[in-house]
């Protein structure tokens, strides 16, 4: 869901949370309360670290890839698209969802490369919540951080 009267094109930090489709642990497993990466997951990894050289200022913060999701936190700083507007035009290649759903898309491609069996690899959009504070900031860092020791690698969700 997104915020009807919210500008996603500014600059902002974003939580991001993208999940698997049917929760399908293709990712990886945690083991010692640390996450190993499948291939599928090192493919992850790799693209979600591409998006700064595929969009224009984007920054990466915090992320992890888990068996089943991922976690991460977008930073877009596009405050120089302003000048858009008044010429009625929408800076597209910035807006979250672009950005998320190229993301998808590239890990979805790779993926069915090696593993052109496993379809789909997602779920349905993504969850997105809007960073408004230093401290939020640093306790999103913080379950994102401790993330894999609260994973359970049986659970049936």
């Amino acid at each position: 869901m997104r915020l009807g009267n919210f500008s996603y094109e500014w600059r902002n930090h974003f939580f991001i949370t993208i999940c698997t489709a049917y929760r399908n642990q293709i990712f990886g497993e945690v083991v010692d309360k640390k996450m190993r990466l499948s291939d599928c997951g090192k493919i992850a990894e790799v693209c979600w670290c591409e998006i700064p050289d595929h969009h224009q200022k984007i920054s990466i913060d915090e992320y992890i890839i888990m068996p089943d999701h991922m976690h991460g936190i977008l930073c877009l700083d596009t405050v120089d698209n302003r000048h858009a507007y008044y010429l009625n035009q929408k800076p597209q290649h910035n807006r979250l969802s672009v950005i998320v759903g190229s993301f998808k898309s590239a890990v979805a491609k790779k993926i069915r490369m090696s593993h052109p069996d496993l379809f789909p690899i997602w779920q349905k959009s993504f969850h997105d919540r809007l960073i408004r504070s230093n401290i939020e900031m640093e306790k999103i860092r913080d379950y994102i951080k401790k993330n894999p020791g609260k994973f359970d690698n049986n659970s049936d969700l």
